[in-house]
């Protein structure tokens, strides 16, 4: 199923793509790159951004609001920090 609410023309990330971002242990980066192809739908460029924040969102909680939730450091901050 095609997600249809993917906002990267204005920089915004989905939550769907939060979603993968936040539990896709196994994909490897060139995977992820086409699923964003293919379900987001996104160009090339806008996947392999995303596929570069990868780490953060998987390191961190990311709230629905945008809050992040860092459990190493057991701070808070805004998601404004990784766009």
């Amino acid at each position: 199923m095609k997600n249809t609410d993917m906002k990267t023309d204005d920089g915004l990330i989905s939550q769907w793509a939060k979603s993968v971002l936040s539990n896709d242990e196994y994909s490897s980066d060139e995977e992820l790159i086409e699923y964003f192809m293919t379900e987001g739908p996104m160009m090339e460029d806008k996947a392999k951004m995303l596929v570069a924040k990868r780490s953060f969102y998987l390191n961190n909680i990311v709230m629905d609001d945008g809050t992040v939730f860092n459990p190493h450091t057991r701070g808070f901050q805004t998601e404004a920090v990784i766009k």
